[in-house]
C-alpha cells in the first residue's frame, strides 16, 4: 500500500506514476483522495483485477483504454487529448457515479468512428453514468458543433449505455444497441442526438432535453428495429426533430411535453415502417412544425394528446393501415389531421373528440374525385356505421363485406354526418 503526503490519501495496487508518465494498470488497484497527472492511461486485459477511483482528481492527455472494469466515484476526471490518434476505449464496464468527466473533442469531424469521445468495443462494453454525474466537452462551440461535440460509438449490437440522474452535454450522438438500455432522470443540453438504440426494452423517461441542434433528421431519440420501448414523462424544449423510429414494434410515447419547436419542418414524433405505436397524453405547445408524422405505420393509436398553438403544415399526418386517432384536443392550431389521399378510407379509423366519441365506425378521411364513393355522395368526415345492415367496427369488417359482395350488386352504407343518421351511399361493386 502507498500512502502520500496527504494523510488521508493512498492507493493499493499498481503505483501512481510520476507526473506526465503513462499509467498501465495490471492488477487490482484502488486509489482514494489523490491528485494524478498522467499521459496514457491503460487498464490492461491481462490485469488480475479492476480499477477503483474514489475522490480522485485525474488529468490525462493521451490515450485511454480500459479492458477491465473501472469504477469512478466522487471524482473529477479530465481527458485532454492532444491529437486525433488519442482515443478513449472501453471493452468492459466503466461505472461513473457522482463524478465529472470532461473530454476535449479532437479537431476531426465526428461520426467517423474516430476519437471524438468514447468508443465501446465488443459485446461486453458497458458505460454507466449515474448519481448526479456530469459528462461534457471542454471545447464545445455551437458554431462549430460538428468539430467540438462528443460521440459515444459502439462496434457491437450488444454493448450499451446507462444514463441516470446526471447531466449530459454536447453529444453528437450516443449509440447503445443492446437490450434494456435505460436513460432516466437526466438533463441533456446542446445535444444533437441523445441516444440511438435498438433491441428490446429501451426506456427513456423523466428527462429534460434542452436546446437541441437545429438540424433536420438529427432526432434526440432514434429507435431502429426496437421492440417494447417506452418514452415517457420527458420535457423536450427547443428541439428540432425529437423522437424517431423505424422498423420498430410496440413503442409507447406517453405523457411527454414538446415545446418551442420553432421550425416549419420540425417533427416531434416521427415513425416509418413500424407497427403498434401508441402516442398518448402528450402535450405540444408553441410548435411551428408537425408534431406527429407517420409514414407506413400500421395499427397505431394516437389518443388524448393536446395541441396548443401549433402552426405547422399538419398537427397529425398519418399513412398506413388501421390507425386510430381518438379524442385529441386542438386549440389555436392550424391544419389538424391529414391522411394522404392515396390511402383513402383504408388509411385510418378515426374517432374525434368533436364528432363521434361514443360511436364505432370508419371515418371517411378523403374522397377521391370520380371514385365510387364520390358518385355515391360520400363526404370527408362521414362516419360509416353499417354496411348492408351489419354494424361496422373495424376496417376488416368493411373489407370482408365488400369482398363477399358479388360484382354488380349494390352495397348499402349507413353513415352519420354531423348529428344526422342517414342512408345515402349505394355503391355498385
Amino acid at each position: 500500500m502507498f500512502v502520500s503526503d496527504d494523510a488521508t490519501a493512498g492507493s493499493i495496487g499498481t503505483p501512481i506514476p510520476e507526473e506526465g508518465e503513462d499509467w498501465e494498470i495490471d492488477e487490482y488497484t484502488y486509489v482514494w483522495d489523490e491528485t494524478i497527472v498522467i499521459n496514457d492511461w491503460f487498464v490492461t486485459a491481462e490485469s488480475t483485477g479492476n480499477l477503483k477511483l474514489d475522490n480522485v482528481i485525474l488529468y490525462a492527455d493521451g490515450d485511454v483504454d480500459f479492458a477491465k472494469k473501472v469504477e469512478i466515484i466522487d471524482s473529477n476526471i479530465t481527458i485532454d487529448k492532444q491529437n486525433t490518434q488519442d482515443g478513449f476505449y472501453i471493452s468492459n464496464t466503466l461505472d461513473i457515479r457522482n463524478s465529472t468527466i470532461a473530454l476535449n473533442s479532437s479537431v476531426d469531424h465526428f461520426q467517423n468512428m474516430s476519437a471524438e469521445g468514447i468508443m465501446l468495443i465488443g459485446d461486453s462494453a458497458y458505460l454507466s453514468i449515474t448519481e448526479n454525474s456530469l459528462f461534457y466537452s471542454t471545447n464545445f462551440n455551437i458554431s462549430k458543433a460538428y468539430y467540438t461535440s462528443l460521440e459515444i460509438w459502439s462496434n457491437s449490437d450488444d454493448s450499451k449505455v446507462r444514463f441516470e440522474n446526471s447531466t449530459i452535454k454536447h453529444l453528437g450522438f450516443t449509440r447503445s444497441m443492446g437490450d434494456n438500455t435505460i436513460i432516466r432522470g437526466n438533463h441533456f443540453d446542446f445535444c444533437r442526438t441523445s441516444i440511438i438504440s435498438s433491441g428490446v426494452g429501451f426506456i427513456f423517461t423523466d428527462n429534460f432535453v434542452d436546446r437541441g441542434w437545429w438540424e433536420s433528421g438529427a432526432y434526440q431519440v432514434w429507435l431502429w428495429e426496437a421492440e417494447g420501448a417506452i418514452v415517457s414523462n420527458n420535457i423536450f424544449n427547443l428541439t428540432y426533430d425529437t423522437i424517431g423510429m423505424a422498423n420498430s414494434v410496440d413503442i409507447n410515447v406517453e405523457n411527454n411535453i414538446f415545446q418551442n419547436a420553432r421550425e416549419t419542418y420540425a417533427w416531434s414524433i416521427y415513425g416509418r415502417d413500424s407497427s403498434n405505436i401508441t402516442v398518448h397524453k402528450n402535450h405540444f405547445q408553441n410548435h411551428s412544425g408537425s408534431p406527429i408524422v407517420f409514414q407506413r405505420i400500421n395499427e397505431s393509436l394516437i389518443k388524448e394528446n393536446t395541441f396548443f398553438e401549433v402552426y405547422g403544415p399538419d398537427n397529425v399526418w398519418v399513412s398506413g393501415i388501421n390507425n386510430k386517432i381518438i379524442n385529441n384536443t386542438f386549440e389555436y392550431c392550424g391544419s389538424l389531421i391529414s391522411i394522404p389521399t392515396a390511402y383513402g378510407i383504408s388509411g385510418c379509423i378515426e374517432v374525434t373528440k368533436d364528432g363521434y366519441d361514443d360511436e364505432k365506425g370508419l371515418l371517411v378521411v378523403s374522397v377521391k374525385p370520380k371514385s365510387r364513393g364520390y358518385y355515391a355522395g360520400l363526404q370527408q368526415g362521414d362516419l360509416l356505421v353499417e354496411i348492408n345492415r351489419v354494424p361496422l367496427e373495424s376496417l376488416r369488417d368493411y373489407e370482408e363485406k365488400v369482398n363477399k359482395t358479388k360484382d354488380g350488386n349494390l352495397i348499402t352504407l349507413l353513415l352519420k354526418r354531423g348529428n344526422s343518421r342517414i342512408v345515402v351511399a349505394k355503391l355498385t361493386k
